[in-house]
This record gives structure tokens, C-alpha cells and sequence, in this order.
């Protein structure tokens, strides 16, 4: 038992230490949004704006907002999903909250 104690202590020591003290998932977010930001532009996203969630944690969603038809919007959702590290994309108009409202 004393072994699965110091285990378990060990290991949230580890994970606050890797995601707050070291900042490790503040960057990790920074890098996904520049690359999905290169998708974005890629993609013909010119007028479109993109955010990852930060708060009240961070996340692996990118929230989009702008003026796009829907032709225009499933196609940079595709190419934002097909980022690797990206759970998901969605349209700030339709439910999600974009990062600094």
C-alpha cells in the first residue's frame, strides 16, 4: 500500500510539475495553433480567425470565427481537424466561447 501511495504522490508531482511549474502545456497549445494557423491559411482562410480554448484549462480545440459560407467553414473545420494534435474544430457561432470572450 505504502508503494501505490508513493506512486500516486510521484506521479501528480510529475503532472502539475510537467503542465504548470514547467509550462510544458501552454507551449505544447502554442505550437498546435501556429500550426493550425499555416492549415488555416493553407486552406483559403483569409478573413477567418482561430483560438484554442485556454480556460478554464487549456484544450485541444480550435475555435474559428469570421465570415465564411458553409461550403467555406467545413472545409477549414477538415483542414484544422486533420492537424495532428487537434481534437477538434468548431465555428465560435455555433456554441463555442472563442478564447479571450
Amino acid at each position: 500500500m505504502t508503494k501505490l501511495l508513493i506512486g500516486a504522490g510521484a506521479t501528480a508531482l510529475m503532472a502539475m510539475a510537467s503542465h504548470s511549474w514547467l509550462d510544458v502545456g501552454a507551449r505544447f497549445i502554442d505550437g498546435l495553433e501556429g500550426d493550425a494557423q499555416t492549415a488555416l491559411g493553407n486552406a483559403g482562410g483569409v478573413g477567418v480567425t482561430l483560438s484554442f480554448e485556454r480556460e478554464p484549462a487549456l484544450q485541444r480545440i480550435a475555435i474559428l470565427s469570421g465570415a465564411a459560407d458553409a461550403a467555406t467553414r467545413a472545409r477549414l473545420l477538415n483542414a484544422i481537424r486533420a492537424v495532428p494534435g487537434v481534437a477538434d474544430a468548431k465555428w465560435a457561432d455555433e456554441g463555442a466561447t472563442v478564447a479571450g470572450e
